[in-house]
Formats: structure tokens, C-alpha cells, sequence
């Protein structure tokens, strides 16, 4: 028994050792990483990380002593960790998902590609003869914010690991007055940077489906300046409703 409980001893300063080569692993990869990206504190990669030390934890957790006969009982994991050249990964998890197609997330190639997308995606929106006008006027700090919102909110919906802290679409869109017109610029710069980045047709038809799915949400809503202009005795602070304006309507 005594020899078990060595055997499970020296497992666990093996998974030790991997989280220390992870966690310089990850240190490496954190200085590589944009500022802003950084600040958002969700990449996948800070998850697997997480991860990594829940199953050390557990993994500690599980190797006790018996007061009787110092018998140990070793941890039986209901999956298997994996660690290499700094990683953690599920093997039973990447046997599964070999057998299901991989999802939008990693078929356009993970956090990375698809936060350079959206920045291009932005980028080609702000020159935009329709709509280039909504960024005239917005702060270097609100279009990191919606940049890297933008990001996650992607990510999250195509089977990423990242965590969307925005608002949800309806919110974010209520008083824009955007129309028909600024959805087609849209889909028009979507368009461009689909053949700037050589996205197979099955992907952009997947892509354009998804953010079609959320367009009631994204026009339709009369603009908060004319409603606030066409109504004196309005308390600003209290919104279109304190009006008799419901957007979108019921």
C-alpha cells in the first residue's frame, strides 16, 4: 500500500511539473499579447489554464490516507488529462470531437483569426460611404470596447471559450436609427473582407446566416436624438418608454 501511495505521490509532482511548465508557458504567451486583449482577461488559453489547476486541485484532493492500514486511494479520473509542451487538453474531448465537425469557431481558426476578422470587418465598416459616419465621432476607448466585444461575442456563439460581457443586441442597438440601408452596407463589407481573407463559401454562407438571424434586433429603432428632439417635456434619463416608444415592439 505504501508503495501505491508513493506511486500517486510521484503523479502528482509529475502534474505539478506541468503546471509549472504551463504557467511559463502562459507567462510567455501573456507578454505576447495585445494590451487590449490582455485587459479582457477571457482568452481561451487563461481557461485552460484554469483549468489545469482545478485538476491539480482535484487531483490532490482525491489521494487521501486511510487512519486504518495507511491504505491510499488513488485518484480515478472520469477523463484524462493531458499535458504537453505546456498544454492541458481532454483526451476523451478530442477523441469525441474528431468524430463531430469541428465547430465555426475553430474552422475559422480560433480567437486569434477571428479577432483580426473583426478588426478588418470594423476597419472596412469605417470607410463605409453609409455608415463610416457612426465612428466619426467615437473615442479610441469605446471602439476597443466594441471591438473586443465584438470578438467575444462571436467567439462565444461559433464554440469558442471566451465570455461575452456586453450588452445583449437589442440594448446595444436601441436608439441608432439604423435601417435597411446600414444593414446592407454591412453585409457589404462583410462581403470584402470575406474574399480579403479568402473564407470558403460554406463559411461566409454560415457566418452571414448567424448575423442575419439577429437583424430585428439590429434596425428598425427610431433614433434617441429625434425622440428626444420631438419631445420637449421628455426626462432624458428615462428612455423612449417614459414616451409611449417601444422598441422593438411587442
Amino acid at each position: 500500500m505504501i508503495k501505491e501511495l508513493a506511486q500517486d505521490s510521484a503523479d502528482i509532482s509529475d502534474l505539478h511539473q506541468g503546471l509549472f511548465k504551463t504557467q511559463q508557458s502562459l507567462s510567455i504567451f501573456v507578454k505576447s499579447i495585445d494590451p487590449q486583449k490582455q485587459a479582457a482577461m477571457n482568452h481561451p488559453r487563461y481557461l485552460d489554464h484554469r483549468k489545469l489547476v482545478r485538476g491539480i486541485q482535484l487531483q490532490r484532493s482525491r489521494l487521501r490516507v486511510s487512519r486504518h492500514g495507511m491504505e491510499a486511494t488513488p485518484y480515478q479520473p472520469t477523463y484524462q488529462n493531458h499535458i504537453k509542451n505546456g498544454e492541458c487538453f481532454n483526451m476523451n474531448e478530442t477523441q469525441a470531437s474528431e468524430q463531430q465537425k469541428p465547430s465555426l469557431y475553430e474552422r475559422l481558426g480560433g480567437y486569434d483569426a477571428i479577432y483580426k476578422f473583426a478588426g478588418e470587418v470594423l476597419r472596412t465598416c469605417m470607410k463605409h460611404p453609409d455608415i463610416g459616419h457612426i465612428w466619426s465621432h467615437m473615442s479610441e476607448s469605446t471602439f476597443q470596447k466594441e471591438h473586443i466585444n465584438f470578438v467575444d461575442f462571436l467567439s462565444v456563439h461559433w464554440g469558442g471559450n471566451a465570455q461575452y460581457r456586453g450588452r445583449d443586441m437589442v440594448t446595444a442597438h436601441r436608439g441608432m436609427g439604423l435601417t435597411e440601408v446600414h444593414w446592407q452596407a454591412v453585409m457589404e463589407c462583410m462581403d470584402e473582407c470575406y474574399d480579403n481573407f479568402a473564407v470558403p463559401t460554406d463559411i461566409r454562407e454560415e457566418v452571414t446566416a448567424f448575423l442575419t438571424k439577429f437583424k430585428p434586433a439590429v434596425i428598425g429603432s427610431p433614433s434617441y436624438r429625434d425622440v428626444v428632439l420631438a419631445h420637449p417635456e421628455m426626462d432624458v434619463a428615462k428612455g423612449m418608454k417614459s414616451v409611449g416608444i417601444t422598441w422593438p415592439k411587442p
